[in-house]
């Protein structure tokens, strides 16, 4: 069952790749990508200092994909992140804001989780610099 009604299905999760995981601490940070869906899948803990590794390839795949596709949508989903973690937070909205100024059809979904109004408020935050659709929801 999709919880999430306006989210693609995860159903074709054998043509997902992992651009990276951080491991810290028995926690990790996800980032995965389905091409095929023109989605990108970043969840977990945000909070190691060579996040920013991660982030600047997952740029780079932003980059890469819409420059042959017309569509990404990312889902967002953090038990935890650190203020690096929001600095490049806005780099991807900078750079999505820039692709949609080129007519691609970019959006960003955000779970906040059950229950953590630091993620909500901080969703909340981060839509007011999109020029793109940014949906925010709780689970």
């Amino acid at each position: 069952m999709n919880t999430y009604p306006n989210f693609p299905t995860l159903a074709a999760r054998s043509t997902m790749r992992v651009l990276s995981t951080e491991e810290t601490e028995d926690h990790s940070l996800e980032v995965r990508t389905m091409s095929g869906l023109d989605l990108v899948i970043v969840r977990g803990w945000s909070i190691a200092p060579t996040v920013s590794e991660k982030y600047a390839d997952l740029l780079q795949f932003i980059s890469a994909h819409l420059a042959k596709k017309e569509h990404l949508t990312i889902y967002i989903k953090y038990e935890l992140f650190n203020p690096l973690t929001v600095k490049y937070l806005f780099k991807i909205i900078m750079l999505l804001n820039y692709q949609r100024t080129l007519g691609h059809n970019v959006k960003i979904y955000w779970d906040a989780g059950e229950m953590m109004e630091d993620m909500l408020d901080t969703g909340y935050d981060l839509a007011q610099f999109c020029d793109f659709e940014f949906k925010i929801s709780h689970s």
